[in-house]
């Protein structure tokens, strides 16, 4: 038996081989109907019993050897490429698979018994036989216009039968058949075929998991791609190897598992790996005749509702209409061989005729449960009717790609043909139009190429096209296509079409941009575009430019051009330019259409001026990037190896030959080089230079030696960290699918594609070092591989080493001078220091005041190296910091211990830091830094010191400290670390950009409808948990507090004057608690509100049945529809939650609480029994769906509360003063509470409960942290706080400092140089972040008078002054003339300590000469004014 391995064999191709072979219906197993023999429906399983003794023996009995060689003579073997093991029928010129089942099918079948009789006779009457289906046509007759004639083949061709012989994937069927003669048929896809009904390729996933009971987990957070009834095929299945090679139906479960049924019977337990792959089904369609289509029609519709059938009923859409009136007007010609106008003849006009011939057409196809929609049908007759004779090229186009696709399916058997009308119209526009009067127009009108254009649209429209100024960017496939639509309907010929495209024609251009031919390559498409465009019509005005649209390309989009046209046409393939051409649109109040295609998905979006959104308020769909470990390491698809392959090319091709050019293009560049100076990149192209080849020898050498460097050494990296067995702490493999283990590829000289790929490789060597080869060198084999043989290739070693260096730092220093000084000097604790920076930067370091802010894992890792280094001993260290320490601290601060919990860090770090040197002077603080905070960080203590240090945990107090450095001209420190992850950042004074510069990453918050509704998981009802502590302990009480601090507050309330927030707090006031017994009462009553009435809430609105008007479910996945939870005394869970919300109530409510009360269990139990709990009642509360919606804000005033409610709730907490709990992660109290709290929630939604640890992770938003990580951001810290005091001694420039980028358990580390400070000019003077302008002022001086003086000194002219978030002046403020006579001490009010203010003034841009770089906005420095000079 032959089996073709080049073909993909599946159980439904077996299937169709061997028609014996049938599956069991219901059930994932295959029956033999010759043996009765039942098997599983895998692969191999199917193989190994069609090779075996019992059906190889029934086959020999079932096989006629004797009929065989009866007709073996019209049997040969193929000559086909492709079906050289296959056999060929001369009769009937089909291919039929060798096995002898199969070939006894096919000489039994009709097709070949009906061509036997025909050779029969052939030779009887002695002509030439010719095969069936491949005979000459018949020649053609023209009868008439009658459109159905055809050429027609004989009876026997036409023919369709159920014939299992049938080879028509081979040889598709061509012929034409008559609408009379067309009978029902059915059209397949190929399974086998890459591109199933939806043109996507097969999909596939990696396994997580499989459980007995069958359900399929995948890898990752990836959703499954896989639907209801989908067929999958596994493999690489490590535990489960009887399912690999097995296909099984799909049921969807959630987005990430799917079931395939119980599978315990096949043995085995899941261990690890495995591939699930979809198997494209072969999709039969029905397909009727187009007699039974005219009256019971199925048309595709194109709001998205699918297909509409006679069994719809309700209204008649408008589509139907217009399937009716086609129909009629075919049939009026057939009547009267013409088509319908606004005519009359004998006094019937043409709109009767056609109305009543449209209206027995939709009588055949309404019923009583339809409703016709008399005026939308009459308007149809109309319109139709005055353009009947026209022809509307755009729908022409739109109609043409469709058809052409419907032949494109039909030849192929991919994708989905259409079944089986469709109607394309723009009854939108031709309602708007006045037929009659254009239609009275046009008889005056000399008919010309526009004619039947008139008589779609009129004359006015055709006249407006032509005087359009447009503007078209693109000229590529759609740009074509619109060229030659601008082109037949006379666009712009009376105006202007302008077109840009920046690229040229290139080969794979012409298959589909058809103004472009084999001539054309490489010149520009817009010019090439334009010309063919102006071809097709001589009347237009076309002008094309080689522009690129995008910011900067002020030449081409200039307010002024832009504003010259009447329409913009995006014909691009990228979104920047897309959202630039839409910005200049709404900047300019002109219409966009914007279009593009993908395959056969394709979209139209249209941009009306004042009316529409614009296309950036679109979410256009994001591209996910494949992830680079994928592409560098770990690749898991044929796409992964492809980018690799590219990004190699480039790199190695393109970008190190683009960047020697460029380097190599500076002026003296050797001379600087060998001055020692720092060349950005220059050591990128290092290799590039020194492996420069001279010849082609050199070229293939180099090129052997990237094959090892690619696929062995590269190999050998990975398995000499990641070795093959590699396993972790519970015994999984490291290399588990998705991860493959790599293996080494040796050389082989003798295997082509190694050969090809050095070949490939050394010819673009060659090209990129400009050494010429001749065709012999490149196909001289032999010689080649001689020179392959001789490369010498350096043996793998490992490359696991990492080196830290500081010699940016280093070559600053005068060694030779230091090391004489360091002679002089007795030994001490520094003097390995001395060594390696010399003395001088150690007594500098030893004289520094340093300003350190946060004593967390970093502070303590820096206090450390302070001490080790003598930072600040004669001179002085100050630290801050309003922490105090909790157990999870313990664990990476390690100058705290178990005896200094709840003590200030500040001060325990002070004292730590100080014992392991004794000589440092350290002082230490407990203030936090922020807006407010002048005792800490005044100028004066700022001014006072040499360099700040941010040892930080929150982005607010870091850009505080920022901007008291730039005020202040201080040097700034900055470092951050997030598990592994961590970086430094330096600011320079007068150098460096500042840390506010920065972009901090924005953290993405969990949508408040999932919060509060809706949870998918324990993150959002831990999120809650925490919310509804915070609300009720913290919230509530301290609004109470502070209302109730108010003066006179019972007696404003009294009078009946408005309170903000006063009615929030009425409920707490309300149920004040006095006693234990009312805790625990009222933390009862809460168990019920939260996990029994909220769910109650929701499904009152949303019914757990609920189904739109799709028939889908409304609760389904990730949505989950809740289950009201009934209080269970015995329940541990819920008792803990009453008993953690009851021991909380009483902390607020100031109530003492003995441990025996806690303790007394049944006790509580009969007080949480004996508590009186409301009913629940049905609430028409808001409840908020939508993910996009923030969580909304409450009025302060919200609710109605009589005097009476108030007078109780005043009796019930008279003098009475909350204790606000706020939340602490480390209180065990608050997180039994939100842990209990955290798993109902859970329980009430399905949803799997969360361990302790892990609630208390979330709650707490702890950050994960290492000591590891901590440790080496610390020392390059230092690195650089030794650059900032060497700074002090000699100038140093911004390129000797480094900021770090680092994740250690990568580990990935990149050091780059600080960027520059941004440098405007204003005026006269050259500005940045580190300028300040300066204003001496005298207690007389007026707002009129600093005015002046700015202008003065600055050549500013202020239009707008504020101090701060206060206006101090602006000409549109009410009576801004009289406040230029106040004096600036009464308009600046400020502390008798306080000497300045600073100002922001901004100028008048008209009278101000700004140069900016284009991307940003010229603003002055703040001007401090000082208030006695």
């Amino acid at each position: 038996m032959d089996i073709d391995t080049n073909s993909t064999v599946t159980v439904n191709s077996l299937l169709k081989t061997y028609p014996s072979l049938k599956r069991i219906p219901d059930k994932d197993r295959i029956k033999c109907s010759w043996t009765q023999h039942e098997i599983p429906a895998r692969v191999d399983a199917i193989e190994k019993y069609i090779q075996g003794k019992k059906y190889q023996q029934t086959l020999k009995k079932k096989f006629d050897y004797d009929s065989l060689d009866l007709y073996k003579e019209f049997l040969e073997p193929s000559t086909k490429k492709n079906h050289e093991k296959q056999l060929f029928c001369k009769l009937t010129s089909r291919h039929l698979n060798k096995e002898p089942h199969h070939i006894m099918k096919h000489i039994e079948g009709k097709k070949f018994k009906r061509a036997y009789a025909l050779w029969q006779k052939c030779q009887e009457d002695g002509t030439e036989y010719a095969p069936v289906g491949r005979r000459k046509k018949k020649q053609q007759m023209s009868v008439g216009d009658d459109d159905d004639e055809y050429v027609d083949l004989s009876d026997d061709e036409i023919v369709v039968e159920d014939d299992d012989d049938d080879l028509s994937d081979l040889y598709p069927d061509f012929r034409r058949l008559r609408a009379s003669d067309l009978k029902e048929e059915e059209a397949t896809t190929n399974e086998d075929n890459d591109n199933n009904a939806n043109g996507e390729q097969s999909k596939e996933v990696f396994i997580n998991h499989i459980s007995p009971e069958g359900i399929v987990t995948v890898a990752g957070d990836e959703r499954h791609p896989f639907q209801d009834n989908d067929i999958v095929l596994f493999r690489e299945l490590i535990g489960l190897e009887n399912l690999n090679k097995c296909e099984r139906t799909v049921k969807d479960l959630n987005i990430h598992q799917f079931s395939i049924g119980d599978i315990s019977s096949l043995g085995g337990e899941y261990k690890r790996g495995g591939i699930a792959r979809e198997v494209k089904q072969q999709i039969q369609i029905n397909f009727k005749s187009l007699n039974e289509q005219i009256i019971n029609p199925r048309i595709l519709t194109i709001d998205g509702s699918d297909y509409w059938t006679k069994n719809i009923t309700g209204e008649i859409p408008q589509l139907i209409y217009v399937h009716v009136i086609m129909l009629a007007i075919s049939e009026f010609k057939q009547l009267y061989q013409r088509l319908p106008e606004p005519i009359e003849i004998n006094e019937e006009s043409d709109q009767i005729r056609l109305t009543n011939l449209a209206k027995k057409y939709l009588n055949e196809l309404i019923s009583k449960d339809h409703s016709v929609n008399e005026d939308r049908f009459n308007h149809l007759i109309k319109y139709l009717l005055y353009s009947a004779k026209g022809s509307f090229a755009p729908l022409c186009s739109a109609m043409g790609g469709f058809v052409g696709q419907q032949v494109l399916t039909s030849i192929t058997g991919k994708f989905t043909p259409i079944q089986q009308w469709l109607y394309l119209d723009a009854y939108e526009l031709i309602k708007e139009i006045p037929f009659e009067e254009e239609y009275n127009l046009l008889k005056s009108i000399t008919p010309d190429r526009y004619q039947s254009l008139r008589l779609c649209i009129g004359d006015t429209l055709v006249q407006c096209l032509a005087k359009q100024r447009l503007f078209m960017v693109g000229c590529g496939a759609i740009g074509c296509e619109l060229l030659k639509l601008f082109a037949l309907l006379g666009v712009g010929r009376n105006g202007q079409i302008t077109i840009t495209d920046h690229d040229h024609i290139e080969k794979s251009n012409l298959n589909r941009q058809f103004l472009f031919h084999k001539q054309h390559l490489n010149q520009p498409k817009s010019t090439i575009a334009a010309e063919s465009a102006h071809d097709m019509n001589k009347e237009l005005k076309i002008k094309s430019y080689t522009l690129k649209v995008g910011v900067g390309t002020s030449d081409i989009c200039s307010d002024k051009f832009i504003s010259d046209q009447t329409i913009i046409v995006n014909a691009l393939d990228n979104i920047e330019a897309r959202r630039y051409m839409d910005s200049r649109c709404v900047t300019n109040k002109k219409p966009l259409i914007e279009s593009g295609t993908m395959g056969p998905k394709g979209h139209t979006f249209v941009v009306v001026p004042f009316k529409s959104e614009s296309y950036s308020n679109q979410n256009d769909p994001i591209d996910k990037d494949v992830p680079y470990c994928n592409v560098k390491s770990f690749p898991a698809n044929i796409e992964h190896c492809t980018i690799w392959a590219r990004e190699k090319f480039e790199s190695t091709f393109h970008m190190k030959p683009s960047l020697y050019n460029s380097i190599m293009a500076q002026a003296n560049i050797w001379n600087r080089i060998s001055n020692g100076e720092t060349i950005d990149d220059l050591p990128k192209i290092y290799k590039f230079m020194k492996r420069k080849c001279t010849n082609w020898n050199e070229c293939v050498n180099l090129a052997r030696e990237k094959f090892d460097k690619y696929f062995s050494h590269k190999a050998r990296d990975l398995l000499h960290k990641f070795p093959a067995d590699m396993v972790d702490d519970k015994g999984i493999p490291y290399w588990k699918l998705p991860k493959r283990a790599p293996t080494p590829i040796e050389f082989d000289i003798n295997n082509d594609l190694h050969y090809n790929f050095v070949l490939s490789c050394a010819k673009i060597f060659a090209i990129i070092y400009a050494i010429p080869v001749a065709n012999e060198q490149i196909n001289n084999v032999e010689k080649n591989k001689n020179i392959i043989s001789g490369t010498k290739i350096e043996p793998w070693q490992p490359r696991n080493k990492l080196y830290l260096d500081a010699f940016e730092l280093i070559k600053e220093i005068p060694f030779e001078e230091e090391y004489n000084r360091i002679k002089l000097i007795t030994p001490d604790r520094y003097q390995s220091l001395r060594l390696c920076i010399g003395d001088t930067l150690v007594q500098c370091l030893a004289k520094q005041r340093l300003f350190m802010v946060g004593c967390g894992a970093i502070g303590c890792e820096l206090l450390k190296l302070f001490a080790l280094l003598g930072v600040g001993r004669n001179g002085q260290i100050t630290i801050t910091d309003h922490d105090h320490i909790e157990k999870s601290n313990l664990n990476r601060q390690f100058l705290f211990h178990k005896q200094h919990l709840n003590q200030p860090k500040s001060t325990i770090a002070a004292e730590s830091a100080h014992d392991m040197n004794k000589e440092l002077k350290i002082k230490s603080y407990t203030l936090k830094v922020g807006v407010g905070t002048s005792d800490i960080c005044s100028d004066k203590f700022i001014s006072d010191q040499t360099i700040i240090v941010n040892a930080l945990d929150n982005i607010e107090a870091r850009r505080y400290m920022d901007s008291r450095c730039v005020t202040n001209k201080k040097p700034l420190i900055e470092s951050g670390t997030m598990g592994p992850k961590g970086h430094t950042f330096v600011v320079v004074p007068f150098k460096s950009e500042s840390y506010s510069n920065q972009n901090d990453p924005i953290d993405k918050d969990v949508p408040y409808c999932n919060v509060k509704s809706f949870p998918a998981n324990i993150e959002h009802c831990t999120i809650w948990a925490r919310e509804k502590f915070e609300s009720t302990f913290h919230m509530k009480p301290s609004l109470y507090n502070s209302i109730m601090a108010q003066a006179n507050i019972w007696s404003r309330i009294s009078n009946g004057e408005t309170i903000d927030d006063l009615p929030k707090i009425y409920k707490f006031m309300k149920r004040k608690c006095t006693n234990w017994n009312e805790c625990v009462n009222l933390a009862r009553e809460k168990f019920d509100k939260y996990f029994s009435h909220k769910a109650r809430d929701l499904l009152h609105k949303f019914p757990a049945d609920m189904v739109d008007d799709k028939g889908v479910p409304y609760w389904k996945l990730p949505k989950r529809a809740p289950t009201p939870i009934d209080f269970d005394i015995n329940n541990d869970l819920h008792y803990n939650f009453v008993l953690s919300c009851a021991k909380i109530f009483a902390i607020i409510y100031a109530i003492p609480v003995t441990n025996e009360q806690i303790n007394n269990v049944e006790k509580n139990k009969n007080i949480i029994s004996e508590t009186k709990i409301e009913p629940w009642q049905p609430r028409n509360k808001v409840i908020i769906t939508d993910p996009t919606v923030a969580k909304p804000t409450q009025s302060k005033h919200e609710g109605d509360i009589s005097t009476d409610e108030w007078k109780f709730a005043q009796e019930r907490t008279k003098d009475y003063k909350a204790s606000p709990i706020p939340f602490e992660k480390d209180d065990d109290f608050q997180i039994d509470f939100i842990a209990a709290a955290t798993n109902l929630r859970a329980q009430m939604y399905g949803l799997e409960a969360g361990d302790r640890y892990e609630i208390k992770r979330i709650a707490g938003r702890i950050v994960p942290a290492i000591g590891t990580t901590t440790s080496t951001v610390s020392g390059l810290i230092i690195i650089e706080l030794v650059k900032l005091c060497l700074s002090q001694l000699k100038e140093l420039p911004l390129e000797i400092y480094r900021n770090f980028y680092i994740n250690i358990a990568l580990p990935f580390l990149i050091a780059s140089e600080p960027l520059a400070c941004t440098v405007q000019k204003i005026g006269k003077f050259d500005v940045n972040i580190w300028s300040s302008f300066e204003i001496k002022g005298n207690p007389n001086m007026t707002l009129e008078g600093f005015i002046q003086e700015v202008e003065k000194k600055y050549d500013i002219k202020p239009v707008l002054i504020s101090e701060g978030v206060k206006s101090v002046y602006a000409p549109w403020m009410p009576k801004a003339s009289s406040q230029l006579k106040r004096k600036m001490d009464e308009l600046l009010p400020h502390k008798a300590n306080v000497t300045y203010s600073d100002l922001v003034v901004l100028p008048d841009d008209n009278d101000m000469d700004v140069q900016t770089d284009g991307n940003s906005e010229a603003t002055p420095p703040p001007i401090r004014y000082y208030f006695n000079s």
